[in-house]
């Protein structure tokens, strides 16, 4: 298997000079000739590249070499550009690989993208009320046909946020090290019907115990497992193991106290890797049978040192090597350079106060100038979930890097000639697995009836509480930090949006329904709104949360917006349908449920997890069909 830059057949000066003020037409649905690929210097990684067409950023293309203009008669010199100037240049673009295409032509609506656009225009930037900085990106049929990007990086140096700002991507690393994981399946060095405990001795069926019932920190009185561990249920978050508190956050329940102790041990790091670190999970009792349902969970982060233990690589290693550098994904990693730190943006956390706005705190939000992802203040232990520790953890990305990822994903397993998988391998990596893992046809995660879940996120099965813009076809994921993507092969769709804002992922919500509303798909009309101050529909939710609060889940849902709100889709009505969603849950209680009720600010997508969803036949395991664009090919970036 070749990299990237191995296929680049000239450079950059070779390529003649090319007018960016005229878009190529995109190539119709039909159409099997891939995008054609632009050249790049294949010495230096992250050559620049030439796009036919960078409209979005309104700057044009100039040779390394030396160029003469004429003005009038006479020949006047212009300064050359050199690699670095134009590799600068070509970061800042949104996906620079890609052609562009026109939304119009790709049949979709632009009055929705407007709509979008004002919205973050009016909440995202300096002095305002939602998030410093945020940047979005929308492939359709192998073509980038829209993107945005606003506000700064840090409201103190006031950055601007572009296409190639660093995120901390939290979850998301999640879906890298599943893809990285299956390498090795696929490979047959490792089995989805291993018995964990083959990798780690520690959690052999006769030394696990589990807590009698996980609303309590601890008990002496703790049983045996019924059946062991296997790599599949790590995989599907159906192990016996939970999640801690995230964010800084303190404990919320008996699960996340349970492993509060850990947490500020990897803070402290009283651990010198992942090896030491999975030695100490297993001595502490299950939280619920293996099996017994789904539980967001530390899952992937033992699956992460299991590829350690089979490959003979460190994480961070075996992904640089078998999915970043093929993909060309050069700003993907679990420590930043400090040649690079300029680029990697301030995490922030709301502040409920209106009057303190925007702060960024020392504790636990992470600042680019005193970054915990900035070598070598990086943690010791690689987390492949995306986080062990109460802030730290995890992979940074940029949307452009994560949005190579998901072509390759769209493309069937493939990208510029090079296939990490076959269309059989993503097929069964999209499918949900719930229903043949826990032996319930009704298996829900989050315990959220018609919400299934893969290998790669959540599914939706169809159900009549399913949101109008979660298409069948549509998959994807998000983190923690407000970075999110989806993709939807049915309908030729990439959809990603970043921001670092702690669980702050309307953008994705809102973007997606501006996609759907873009491609004419049917919206339910508006609920009447409600007298005595309850939110539009808020009432049947809220009767939802008595009969079981598990069905709920914080998510951040337009479905209920505010009263007297002049936007029901804006931002600030989001984040009150999610407080009202918080009170409704707290006031039903959660006696008898499966799921411990969480807080809008959750562990990455337990608070907004539902916005996430697949609805696909209700367990099929058959491939996708083919999407109705070409397999794009991207030149390295």
């Amino acid at each position: 298997m070749s990299s990237i830059q191995d296929t680049a057949a000239s450079s950059v000066a070779e390529m003649p000079l090319q007018k960016l003020d005229q878009p190529s037409s995109p190539l119709p649905p039909s159409e099997s000739t891939p995008t054609t690929r632009l050249p790049s210097t294949p010495s230096t990684p992250g050559s620049p590249v030439a796009s036919d067409l960078q409209e979005d950023a309104g700057l044009s293309f100039a040779s390394t070499a030396q160029e003469h203009a004429h003005v009038g008669n006479e020949a006047v010199m212009v300064k050359p550009v050199t690699a670095e100037e134009e590799a600068e240049r070509m970061r800042g673009q949104a996906v620079p690989c890609c052609s562009r295409g026109d939304l119009v032509e790709s049949g979709m609506d632009p009055a929705p993208f407007e709509d979008f656009d004002k919205m973050l225009a009016e909440n995202a930037g300096l002095d305002k009320d939602m998030v410093p900085g945020v940047s979005y990106v929308v492939l359709r049929n192998g073509r980038v046909v829209k993107t945005g990007a606003f506000g700064v990086t840090d409201v103190e140096t006031k950055q601007p946020w572009r296409y190639d700002t660093i995120c901390r991507i939290y979850s998301m690393t999640k879906n890298v090290t599943v893809l990285g994981f299956m390498l090795l399946v696929n490979e047959g060095r490792v089995s989805l019907e291993d018995p964990v405990s083959k990798f780690f001795p520690a959690f052999a069926a006769d030394r696990l115990r589990v807590v009698p019932n996980d609303s309590v920190v601890t008990s002496h009185d703790c049983v045996a497992v019924r059946t062991p561990i296997l790599v599949k249920h790590l995989l599907m978050h159906t192990s016996g193991l939970a999640y801690g508190a995230s964010g800084g956050n303190p404990p919320s329940n008996a699960n996340e106290e349970a492993y509060q102790s850990l947490i500020e041990r990897v803070d402290r790091r009283e651990f010198k890797d992942l090896a030491a670190w999975c030695d100490e999970l297993a001595e502490m009792p299950l939280r619920i049978q293996p099996g017994q349902r789904w539980e967001y969970s530390y899952g992937i982060d033992l699956l992460g040192r299991i590829m350690e233990v089979v490959s003979g690589q460190r994480l961070d290693t075996f992904l640089q090597q078998r999915i970043f550098d093929p993909l060309g994904m050069h700003d993907t990693t679990f420590a930043l350079p400090e040649a690079k730190r300029e680029r990697l943006a301030t995490l922030y956390r709301r502040v409920e106060t209106e009057e303190e706005g925007w702060i960024r705190a020392e504790e636990p939000a992470d600042s680019f100038a005193h970054s915990k992802w900035v070598e070598p203040e990086q943690p010791p232990v690689l987390s492949g979930g995306g986080t062990c520790g109460s802030v730290s953890g995890g992979l940074v990305s940029t949307i452009n890097d994560c949005a190579r990822l998901c072509l390759m994903m769209h493309n069937g397993g493939q990208l510029d000639g090079v296939r990490l998988f076959s269309e059989e391998d993503m097929a069964f990596m999209t499918r949900n697995l719930l229903p043949e893992l826990t032996g319930k046809e009704d298996a829900w995660c989050l315990g959220t009836a018609g919400l299934g879940f893969s290998l790669l996120g959540s599914i939706a099965i169809p159900h009549a509480d399913a949101n109008w813009y979660d298409v069948p076809g549509e998959f994807g994921w998000g983190g923690l930090g407000g970075t999110a993507w989806a993709v939807d092969r049915r309908d030729g769709l990439v959809v990603l949006s970043f921001t670092q804002v702690l669980s702050e992922l309307w953008v994705d919500e809102e973007l997606r329904k501006a996609v759907r509303r873009a491609l004419h798909y049917k919206e339910p009309p508006e609920p009447e709104e409600k007298e005595e101050g309850n939110s539009p529909g808020q009432e049947t939710k809220e009767a939802a949360a008595s009969e079981s609060v598990c069905a709920v889940a914080s998510t951040a849902a337009t479905d209920v917006g505010a009263v007297e709100q002049p936007n029901p889709r804006s931002p600030q009505a989001v984040l009150e349908a999610s407080n009202d969603r918080k009170r409704a849950m707290e006031d039903a209680g959660a006696e008898g449920c499966s799921v411990t009720p969480k807080r809008p600010h959750e562990h990455d997508m337990d608070s907004q997890l539902s916005s996430k969803k697949l609805r696909v036949e209700a367990n099929s395991c058959g491939p996708l069909p083919e999407a109705s664009g070409p397999a794009l090919q991207c030149a390295a970036a």
